[in-house]
């Protein structure tokens, strides 16, 4: 996980500093969903959730989910392309970004504090979970 605005340093870094024609991953730390949730839990102060479904469950379903929506003409609920990203546990390293162009990557809980108070000020969660942003 890595934020947009570490992410964007990085591109003007790479135009200033990097090397033509070199590519730099830029994807900061690994983290679980579960530290992802109790994170936003310690932040937020709305309890993360207790329910874990099984991965073959989960798959599943989605597949479910997406022939429905294929069916419907909707979106899925549970893309099972996401899924299975999330299972992959793909760990990147950003090693010759932080090497060559000096990027650095803010905690995780900086970030998420950053879009907890965002959400607060500017989107209103309805009470159907539905959301929209204020004007």
């Amino acid at each position: 996980m890595v934020d947009a605005r570490d992410v964007a340093q990085a591109m003007i870094n790479a135009v200033e500093r990097g090397k033509n024609g070199d590519r730099y991953i830029t994807a900061g730390q690994y983290y679980t969903l579960e530290n992802l949730f109790q994170t936003l839990e310690r932040i937020s102060g709305i309890p993360a959730p207790k329910l874990r479904i099984p991965y073959n469950l989960t798959v599943i379903l989605a597949w479910f989910s997406d022939n429905y929506a294929r069916l419907t003409s909707k979106k899925s609920v549970i893309p099972l392309e996401g899924i299975c990203i999330m299972h992959e546990k793909n760990q990147l390293d950003s090693a010759k970004a932080i090497k060559e162009l000096g990027v650095t990557f803010r905690p995780l809980e900086e970030t998420l504090t950053d879009v907890v108070d965002w959400y607060q000020k500017t989107v209103v969660i309805q009470q159907n979970t539905e959301f929209r942003i204020q004007e």
